[in-house]
């Protein structure tokens, strides 16, 4: 099969081993790279994309009264909150050409429901989707999607391994 017709697979920068995140620190997944033999592997980074700096202030999600905002853990003025919501409206165009995502666990932009919600104190609420994530969980509803350890179980790996096959060939 030709490198055309593999699935694309859009991935958190920072998993690909990209120094992107906030504190300049890699966070290379090595299974990850290994599946550039069955998928074409995207690179995606909501907070470079945005143009924010590498290292950065780091931010977290805080609930709100009009919803979640992604603002500064230490400076609260700090709020990016529109910037990643735009972040996804940009690459539109990439992420529907795409047979599935592999987001950062725990990541205020890429968290698949793992990333811990805020009050303005700083205590934490509950966990939901980064604001990144929850716009793909809402416009593309059907896209698999995984984060880097969800696939270090095998029957969970499999199983998205064989979802992003199919949502590929429906859609090729």
């Amino acid at each position: 099969m030709g490198n055309s017709n593999r699935p694309k697979v859009g991935v958190s920068s920072c998993l690909l081993g990209h120094l992107v995140r906030y504190d300049g620190r890699e966070k290379l997944h090595p299974a990850i790279n290994l599946l550039s033999s069955q998928f074409e592997l995207i690179a995606l980074c909501p907070e470079v994309g945005v143009g924010l700096s590498v290292p950065r202030p780091p931010v977290q999600l805080v609930k709100l009264n009009r919803g979640l905002s992604a603002l500064g853990v230490e400076n609260r003025e700090i709020d990016v909150t529109d910037l990643l919501k735009g972040y996804l409206q940009s690459q539109l165009h990439i992420i529907s050409s795409l047979s599935g995502m592999i987001l950062k666990t725990r990541s205020p932009s890429c968290g698949i429901n793992t990333t811990p919600l805020f009050d303005l104190n700083g205590e934490e609420s509950g966990y939901g989707s980064g604001l990144f994530a929850a716009g793909i969980q809402q416009q593309f509803p059907s896209l698999p999607l995984a984060d880097e350890e969800m696939l270090e179980e095998q029957l969970q790996r499999d199983t998205f391994f064989q979802e992003v096959r199919h949502y590929h060939a429906r859609n090729s």
